[in-house]
């Protein structure tokens, strides 16, 4: 690809820990990052300008192997997550095992394992710009062994990069990037899903697991031999693996239409900047209401509407639901004790907000906690063209 080099500096520079990113290069990669697609419901939601730029302050840790028997194999978690055709994909002889840890600060990741092809998913992210998709596998936990928690891990982020490619252009944002989430036995199981990597195959692939998006202070990249390796110097998450996927995949004609339409796609002066404008004044909006606002400003879809009782932990887990046509799915878990702390009995929290199929329009999750001890709930939907 012809690199673009006001792109490039731009990408670099706002990328950076100390600098968030100007509104041109947030909206541009939140539009391609699409994460509020096929996400477990704890996380979906808009990433903030500060989740490109702030790091966690943890130290750099180990390299190590990993017991296979601690984790859930891979097509164990999609099942969990309710993907029947990533189940038997991660079954088949397509499907490779990682299996390697790295440790920073108290967290521990490991990539279990990787599969690519077309539609294994249920819910596909629909503005990649390839119909073939890629999903990784990731445990992510803490290491003194206490339960994870969303809040927690929701910062970290799990991307393919490529060799040759500096990993501030090519990443699982501007891949159509999206995930889905469970905790099971106190990890986080997480499939992140973006076009397809292997036609880069015959280059060298990495996946990266970062505390935000792949930066050029978490990642070196050497501009004669194309190699990214981990800065040993970053007091953050920048743990790198690399990926050993079959060259003779490889497609260096796609490769390249591919890298042409991502560079076109972040550079074009179209009317979508307008539209993620309008989305995300409205997102704003929608986010300053409290419960009693949403319902007298939305209408309920009845029909989406759950009784969630917690386990014996105190977990409460949704059933999974798909808002509008967009593709966007809920389904998770979370904590009653921590979100309704401080809560009385009756009270509303709004859960979190979700872009619909157009600009003016929003989804609402919100969740009541009943004097049964269970929890309402109840999904809204909001236009600006009522």
């Amino acid at each position: 690809m012809k690199q673009n080099k006001e792109l490039d500096q731009i990408l670099q520079e706002a990328l950076s820990p100390d600098k968030e990113p100007d509104e041109w290069l947030n909206q541009k990669i939140l539009r391609r990052a699409k994460e509020t697609n096929n996400m477990d419901k704890k996380l979906r939601r808009r990433i903030p300008a500060a989740a490109f730029a702030t790091a966690l302050v943890l130290s750099v840790g180990s390299v190590s192997a990993f017991a296979a028997w601690h984790y859930l194999a891979p097509d164990k978690v999609a099942e969990v997550l309710d993907e029947p055709g990533l189940m038997q994909a991660f079954k088949s002889k397509d499907a490779m095992t990682i299996d390697e840890s790295q440790t920073y600060g108290d967290l521990k990741i490991t990539v279990l394992g990787i599969v690519s092809g077309r539609d294994l998913s249920k819910y596909v992210v629909e503005e990649g710009l390839n119909n073939s998709k890629t999903y990784v596998v990731t445990a992510i936990e803490n290491v003194d062994g206490t339960p994870i928690d969303f809040e927690k891990s929701s910062d970290v982020i799990v991307s393919p990069l490529v060799k040759g490619l500096k990993p501030w252009q090519c990443n699982v944002y501007t891949m159509g990037g999206g995930s889905s989430s469970t905790i099971e036995n106190g990890i986080e199981y997480r499939i992140t899903e973006c076009d397809s990597v292997e036609m880069f195959a015959d280059k060298g692939l990495y996946i990266s697991v970062s505390d935000g998006a792949p930066s050029s202070n978490a990642y070196q990249y050497n501009e004669k031999t194309g190699e990214i390796t981990r800065n040993e110097s970053y007091k953050g998450i920048n743990a790198l693996f690399n990926l050993p996927i079959d060259k003779s995949k490889a497609d260096p004609e796609a490769a390249e239409k591919y890298l042409k339409e991502m560079e076109e796609a972040m550079t074009s002066d179209d009317d979508t900047d307008e539209e993620d404008e309008l989305k995300n004044t409205l997102m704003d909006k929608v986010a300053a209401w409290d419960g009693k606002e949403v319902e007298k400003n939305a209408d309920l879809l009845e029909e989406l509407t759950q009784i969630l009782t917690p386990d014996k932990d105190g977990i409460a887990h949704s059933s999974a639901y798909k808002l509008g046509n967009s593709g966007s799915v809920g389904k998770g878990q979370f904590s009653v004790k921590d979100y309704f702390e401080g809560k009385k009995v009756g009270e509303t929290i709004v859960f979190s907000i979700v872009n619909g199929d157009t600009e003016d329009e929003v989804y609402i999750d919100t969740y009541t906690l009943n004097d049964d001890g269970t929890v309402t709930l109840k999904v809204y939907h909001y236009s600006e063209k009522k």
